[in-house]
């Protein structure tokens, strides 16, 4: 705190004894010695109303925890002297020390909140302005409220935070620039503000270039951009001792990309990591997601269920996503319910599905249709207002998926006859292994007889 080594106002009407005794008070203040200053400072302020004395008093009583009477009298103080900067400054103090840390221990996030907008109203800066900004990013993420977080991590510059790791109790304490670089980007993750969370993580990995969350939070921002590959290639730079979390994420990343089959082995590989299962829940769901995509529809109701279990027993949400997959799951195995037991037999249960010879990836219950390849067609099912349509190939098979973006603009009508490659695709509609229709060519026409 800045401190001012002012004596009283107008200290010509002080006698020579009265500004020893001003002194002398001061001295035991500055030494620490609150108690005997406070008894002079508030003979000054009682008797001349003396501001200088006023805010010394103050500071006496919140040094010795009478925090209350403290910001009564500096409320007072600051009304009448408002561009007085130690009383300012004594103010925000008292704010913090008697306020808003009080309020934070109890878990009052909006008075939290409200505390600290007092403190900036009266300008905090520095170490104030630092631990208002920080306890106010604790309380809004324990309320989820990350726009709210996002706001306040730019009251500060990371540039002016400092930047060395301490050391404590055997375990490393991040720095406030570190803190800083986990509440601001992972806010923009959670709102999904992927541009600025790429911008963001990649100054943080600057200065923390193999800090897994960083780098995790970097990944899921270019995955939120389209750029899988990338987001891929990024968390493979963990190497063998990427945690699960990661790896899942490697998983949802190649499942989104139609490599199914790659999605189930590292899905596998996440839930056999270290890791608690409630922490695990949207694996759980993303492997029911996986094993239906690869018909093992046995697979899916049992990871389906663990992931419903634990929603259930935590009293979390059940939404409509989990919902629409419960009916797809139900409906691809010819079931009216999933099992219902505890989270814990059914994870037992999901074990017995991960093989142990290395081979992690289900079995067919049956072989898909078609493969990848390539074919001759007609479009159909073309509509002007929709991004996609259909191939009927020449072969008979069934109609294969197209994107309008695909489609060459001369061929983006029914009955026009093209050339194309096919690649894996799930769809989403019918929750199965399908094909899709890349690489499109227009042709002149097709064999009459087709």
């Amino acid at each position: 705190m800045r401190d001012s080594q002012s004596g009283p106002q107008g200290q010509d009407l002080y006698s020579l004894e009265t500004l020893r005794e001003w002194k002398q008070a001061d001295a035991f203040r500055r030494a620490g010695i609150y108690g005997r200053a406070a008894k002079t400072f508030r003979q000054f302020w009682e008797t001349h109303q003396d501001p200088e004395a006023g805010w010394r008093y103050a500071n006496c009583l919140r040094k010795t925890g009478l925090v209350e009477p403290a910001l009564s009298l500096l409320r007072d103080l600051a009304a009448s002297l408002s561009e007085h900067p130690v009383v300012r400054e004594e103010l925000i103090w008292c704010l913090y020390e008697g306020r808003l840390v009080k309020e934070r221990e109890a878990g009052r996030s909006a008075e939290v909140v409200a505390v600290a907008k007092e403190m900036l109203g009266l300008g905090a800066e520095g170490r104030a302005l630092k631990l208002a900004v920080f306890a106010v990013i604790s309380a809004a993420k324990t309320k989820g409220q990350w726009h709210m977080v996002s706001c306040w991590c730019d009251l500060l510059d990371p540039a002016d935070l400092n930047a060395e790791t301490r050391n404590a109790a055997k375990r490393s304490i991040p720095s406030d620039r570190e803190r800083w670089y986990y509440g601001k980007v992972k806010a923009l993750v959670k709102t999904e503000d992927w541009r600025e969370a790429d911008q963001v993580t990649t100054e943080a990995l600057k200065s923390y270039p193999m800090n897994e969350h960083f780098l995790r939070w970097r990944a899921q921002s270019l995955a939120g951009q389209g750029r899988l590959e990338e987001a891929i290639e990024l968390l493979e730079r963990l190497g063998k001792d990427i945690p699960w979390y990661a790896l899942a994420d490697l998983a949802s990343y190649s499942f989104l990309l139609e490599r199914v089959e790659k999605a189930w082995t590292l899905a596998v590989a996440a839930a056999r990591a270290p890791g608690q299962k409630t922490a695990k829940v949207n694996l759980w769901e993303l492997m029911a997601k996986t094993s239906l995509a690869l018909n093992r529809t046995d697979i899916a109701m049992c990871h389906l269920a663990l992931a419903l279990s634990i929603r259930r027993e935590q009293q979390w949400p059940i939404k409509q996503h989990h919902q629409v997959l419960e009916q797809a799951v139900l409906g691809a195995a010819g079931e009216q319910s999933l099992p219902v037991r505890s989270s814990q037999t059914l994870l037992n249960e999901c074990k017995k599905c991960w093989s142990r010879d290395g081979n992690s990836t289900p079995s067919h219950s049956k072989t898909p249709a078609s493969q990848p390849g390539e074919g001759k067609g007609r479009v159909v099912g073309w509509d002007e207002g929709r991004p996609f349509a259909f191939i009927e190939p020449t072969d008979g098979s069934e109609q294969i998926f197209v994107l309008t973006m695909d489609l060459p603009a001369e061929s983006r009508k029914n009955r026009a006859p093209v050339a194309f490659r096919t690649i894996h695709h799930f769809d989403k509609r019918k929750n199965r292994q399908s094909l899709r229709a890349v690489e499109i060519q227009a042709l002149e026409d097709l064999a009459e007889e087709w």
